[in-house]
């Protein structure tokens, strides 16, 4: 999954401000127990949305300090937007 994961992401090599929208949109949407959007940390220096992102802070999304349920969440949500086919996370 993570190879395709990365592969699709090439397709947002030139429109990544879309991906970061999207990611704010809908990844954004993917809670911890306690109510909080686990991406509570992805923000600039001053609190304000992000306008950029590279690869590697995308896979952070899914890795850091998630829970498997969680990160089940967030990468089926991937699959879904970025049209993977990986049957097994």
């Amino acid at each position: 999954m993570y190879k395709e994961l990365a592969k699709a992401l090439l397709n947002y090599k030139d429109y990544r401000s879309n991906l970061v929208e999207w990611i704010y949109n809908e990844l954004g949407k993917v809670t911890r127990g306690d109510g909080k959007s686990l991406l509570n940390y992805l923000h600039q220096k001053d609190g304000s949305k992000i306008y950029d992102i590279d690869p590697f802070s995308v896979f952070g999304i899914f890795n850091r300090n998630a829970s498997w349920i969680n990160r089940k969440a967030l990468l089926s949500k991937f699959k879904e937007h970025i049209n993977i086919r990986h049957r097994n996370m």
